[in-house]
């Protein structure tokens, strides 16, 4: 979910969230999750502001592109080598 700048801070975004939670209640629903970027302290701020928790934190790894392009040729390297050698 976003919510375009000019229409941050105007009670749009808790609206849609209430919609939805309502909505998904309707439907059966026990529960209702979000995943936000722990960086992102406007969602969260919101998200708490109508009810919402923090049950659980995420950490996300990457790596850099020069990392990964080298460990991808290698990789490719090893398994051309294998298949050679397996036939």
């Amino acid at each position: 979910m976003a919510t375009l700048p000019a229409w941050r801070r105007r009670g749009a975004a808790a609206v849609v969230l209430g919609c939805l939670a309502e909505q998904a209640s309707d439907l059966g629903a026990e529960n209702v999750y979000l995943a936000v970027m722990q960086s992102n302290a406007g969602a969260r701020k919101l998200y708490e502001s109508v009810g919402f928790s923090t049950v659980h934190e995420y950490c996300y790894l990457e790596r850099p592109p020069e990392v990964l392009s080298k460990t991808v040729a290698s990789t490719h390297s090893a398994l051309r080598g294998g298949i050679a050698a397996s036939t």
